[in-house]
């Protein structure tokens, strides 16, 4: 309905309604703001959704669940019309031409024949003629991006997963030496044999706009080797901090200022991409400046094309998380220093005691969090929110005291979704106090969205005594 526009009408030049043949009954009209308008017109805006989704419409910021919404009136879309073809005589100059009629006065009723003056006005121009009847319309309604779809696509390209260092280090390098039933199943899913996706690829399929992707993928550590997006096997990416951190040791360099160039350099040898260290790097700590060490030159790796997360982090702290990551994998910050992340580092042998041994009494797991952890850096539990959980204590069942235990309960192996995110953590326990539950249901907001919202939603909150903390149980 490129043609469609408003009708023209004017008071005292009554117009006639025509309908076309064939009206039309399939189109469909999209509420938009004036910011969502300009991109339109100038970017395009873009559906997702697969047969069994729901569809959203994604900006290049932002996306939208898209609602019908029945309006309570007929809307008529209508042809474009020539120039004067809605000119016509006023009906009051119309009835002055015969002397028979009289005009009614001001302030009563329309006579009959004033009407029919006024219609015949209407028939000396062009009828408004309706090409499309329309009974609803589509509404936008901010939505927060749709990941699930990301996560299952990454967790099919994992970098290191399997082979020898040196085969892991060839992994994003030839497409040719990636092959079998993973391999051809990427190629079906529209993904690269060579492993991992391009920006464009996730775009295609992950319902969420690129400045959302961007940021999921900051979110989610997740490498860029040629242009292509996977994450680094968990495995793979622990055992290589370990060797970051005996390599710091051996060279004397303090952990708050790593040279990346040459911390990348030492590794090679052994089989280690110095993209992927330095991606390393970037994710278990941050870039302490962008000058070169005393032997790096910063004309030389540092004019690396840059990844096509660089662009566009328009403020928002993930985005620009992102951009340094990409970056340093990209190799165009590997003349800085690195300074690693105490949280970071810890959390990572913290993953590494429970995976082994997943309920500990907290004493012993203090003690040997402690040994894990490097010289120097002070694990403490409030460090775990998200990644484990505290129970016992107290009296037990003989009167003696019971001791504090510590369970391994990760944040990343419970549901995406919040009716499946709040039956989990009832199953794992029957109340909730908030300090516990927070961390597990922060990432379920939506934009606009509280926690608040959520737990009205999907928790009762009951309290004993005024002096008691609320507790959360499933509704």
């Amino acid at each position: 309905m490129s043609g469609a526009q408003q009708v023209r009408l004017a008071a005292g030049q009554p117009r006639t309604l025509a309908y076309a043949n064939g009206i039309r009954k399939d189109l469909q009209l999209l509420e938009v703001d004036e910011e969502l308008l300009q991109e339109l017109l100038t970017d395009g805006l873009c559906l997702k959704g697969a047969a069994d989704e729901e569809a959203v419409l994604c900006s290049s910021s932002r996306t939208f669940a898209v609602k019908s919404v029945e309006t309570t009136n007929l809307v008529l879309l209508v042809q474009q019309e020539a120039e004067g073809a809605s000119q016509a005589q006023p009906a009051a100059a119309l009835g002055s031409q015969d002397p028979n009629v009289q005009p009614t006065p001001p302030g009563q009723l329309t006579g009959l024949a004033t009407q029919l003056s006024k219609n015949a006005g209407a028939a000396s121009c062009a009828p408004v003629v309706a090409c499309a009847v329309v009974g609803a319309h589509l509404e936008l309604v901010p939505a927060g991006p749709r990941l699930h779809q990301l996560d299952a696509l990454l967790a099919r390209a994992r970098y290191g997963a399997e082979g020898s260092p040196q085969e892991r280090a060839q992994w994003g390098g030839s497409e040719a030496q990636a092959g079998g039933s993973e391999g051809d199943a990427m190629e079906a899913d529209g993904g690269s044999s060579g492993g991992g996706y391009t920006e464009g690829e996730l775009l295609e399929r992950v319902q969420c706009s690129a400045r959302e992707l961007r940021a999921a993928l900051a979110e989610r550590k997740a490498l860029c080797l040629d242009g292509r997006y996977c994450l680094v096997d968990e495995g793979y990416q622990g055992m290589l901090l370990e060797l970051v951190l005996l390599t710091a040791v051996e060279h004397g360099w303090p952990l708050s200022r790593l040279p990346g160039e040459r911390v990348a350099a030492a590794l090679q040898p052994h089989g280690y991409d110095p993209r992927v260290t330095l991606h390393c790097l970037a994710t278990f700590g941050s870039l302490a400046d962008s000058s070169c060490d005393g032997d790096g030159d910063t004309s030389g790796s540092g004019e690396a094309e840059a990844s096509p997360m660089d662009a566009d982090s328009g403020g928002d702290p993930a985005a620009a998380g992102a951009a340094a990551a990409a970056a340093a994998a990209a190799g165009t910050c590997g003349s800085g220093f690195f300074a690693l992340d105490e949280v970071a580092v810890c959390l990572h042998f913290t993953r590494s005691l429970l995976q082994a041994q997943p309920d500990w009494e907290l004493s012993d797991f203090e003690e040997a969090w402690q040994r894990a952890v490097p010289e120097g850096m002070l694990p403490a539990l409030d460090m775990l929110r998200g990644e484990a959980l505290l129970y016992g204590g107290g009296l037990g069942p003989h009167g003696l005291p019971s001791p504090r235990r510590i369970k391994h309960f990760p944040l990343s192996a419970l549901p995406a979704d919040a009716p499946g995110r709040f039956a989990a953590l009832f199953a794992e326990r029957a109340r909730w106090e908030w300090e516990d539950l927070a961390p597990y249901i922060q990432s379920l907001r939506g934009p606009g969205q509280t926690a608040e919202a959520l737990l009205l939603k999907y928790a009762r909150a009951t309290q004993q005594r005024p002096t008691d903390p609320v507790t959360y149980s499933m509704r």
